[in-house]
């Protein structure tokens, strides 16, 4: 499971309108039960925000009042730990965290295959493909998959760490996006990579529709 920096901005953006959505919308509703009912102190109900456990202990002294503010902390703190093991790799990268168990016997078979399934993809050979032919060998389809999806990622990684920076030759920008577009990198991501280079919009937009992205 890897995250790109375009889809935590969007978590992000999604946390903080929930967090706002917890802290505030209970007394909001509260505000507007009691502009259109009539609450007193002694009536058995607490009418927030107008009473509390200092202005009328003997409606509110025993009410129970959900953490909102722990809440909102604890999922905070789930979306920079979210961050940090995708963006950062951390020492547990949440993608080998969620995926299971390496389907091997061995550290050695993985490896074996990880250089047949890694050679095969250099020359162009479709998944389905490479499969087939490891099929007939012995291999199980979760094991070619497994390693298939390490190498397809570990490529992504490298080709986003090597984005070129702004040029007048937009050679290397056209043959840049070729190789995104053939490891289907997320388009939002290559856009955003390129940005922090220095490449302008236009140009960007440009070359993705030169390469059909």
């Amino acid at each position: 499971m890897k995250v790109t920096k375009a889809d935590t901005i969007v978590i992000l953006a999604l946390v903080v309108f929930v967090s706002f959505f917890i802290i505030f919308s209970p007394r909001y509703i509260g505000m507007q039960a009691a502009e259109s009912a009539e609450y007193e102190c002694g009536d058995s109900i607490c009418t927030s925000p107008f009473e509390d456990e200092i202005t009328c202990p003997e409606d509110c002294a025993n009410e129970f009042k959900f953490p909102y503010l722990i809440l909102v902390i604890v999922l905070i703190l789930l979306v920079l730990g979210l961050i940090y093991f995708n963006l950062y790799k951390g020492k547990k990268d949440l993608r080998d965290m969620t995926r299971g168990k390496m389907p091997y016997t061995n550290i050695k078979d993985y490896d074996n295959l990880k250089g047949f399934v890694n050679k095969e993809i250099n020359l162009g050979t479709k998944l389905k493909d490479i499969t087939l032919k490891l099929a007939e060998k012995g291999w199980t389809k979760k094991q070619i998959e497994f390693v298939y999806d390490d190498i397809i990622w570990e490529k992504r990684k490298v080709l986003i760490d090597l984005t070129p920076k702004q040029s007048r030759n937009t050679k290397e920008l056209i043959e840049y996006l070729t190789n995104c577009k053939k490891l289907n990198v997320d388009e939002a991501t290559v856009k955003l990579k390129l940005l922090e280079k220095g490449w302008e919009k236009g140009t960007i937009k440009d070359a993705l529709k030169q390469v059909k992205y």
